[in-house]
């Protein structure tokens, strides 16, 4: 008996060292609480509340590479970068959604997070909604996310413009607008552009409401 204790205790402490670790990408995505499902997943920026989790920025940055981050607008300046957990959904059987509000200072942004279940990492990062400018022009991105006919998501990302251009002749403000609209399918593990049959219509349906 006293011969077969050690052994027991030694196979014991070998088994627990060899349990697998979570890598980066499952740890990231542990911040991030299944959404509840609805046809149409409006993505939007909104300023950040005080009460919030944040994820802390090693985490963060172990999970995504380098070449995913550079998808991200402005994430370079990460001195005053906060991140936090919007929620998670499934993209399909394989592939799950982290939703992730970005915001420096200035740029607010909402990206997508493709984690792959199997493969235990973050494969794409895709940038769904921003906010960034001041007062002498803006840029506004906001994307929508529903069903498509074939059961596959689908997902339209409008953009908005405004700047201002001063009158060489009285200096005075002019103000100047555009419009774009862009269209996604989820297929073979990636959302891919798909060709716009009628961009105006789009806009109408999908309006970004002008506060500037």
């Amino acid at each position: 008996m006293k011969k077969i204790l050690p052994l027991f205790f030694g196979i014991t402490i070998l088994l627990a060292g060899c349990s697998p670790k979570s890598t980066p990408a499952e740890k990231l995505a542990g911040y991030f609480q299944p959404l509840q499902p609805s046809d149409t997943l409006i993505l939007s920026v909104d300023e950040p509340g005080d009460d919030l989790d944040t994820i802390p920025l090693t985490d963060f940055f172990a999970a995504v590479p380098d070449t995913l981050r550079q998808d991200i607008d402005y994430m370079m300046d990460t001195g005053e970068t906060m991140i936090t957990p919007h929620g998670r959904f499934p993209l399909d059987d394989r592939r799950e959604a982290l939703v992730a509000d970005i915001v420096a200072s200035w740029w607010l942004n909402k990206s997508l997070l493709v984690y792959d279940k199997q493969e235990k990492r973050v494969v794409a990062a895709i940038p769904v909604a921003t906010f960034y400018g001041g007062e002498g022009g803006q840029v506004t991105l906001k994307s929508w996310l529903y069903p498509g006919a074939d059961g596959q998501k689908r997902m339209v990302t409008r953009q908005s413009d405004h700047w201002m251009t001063l009158n060489e002749e009285d200096d005075d403000p002019q103000q100047h607008y555009a419009e774009s609209v862009a269209l996604f399918g989820w297929q073979n593990g990636m959302f891919r552009e798909e060709l716009v049959q009628d961009s105006a219509m789009l806009i109408r349906k999908f309006p970004i409401p002008r506060d500037f």
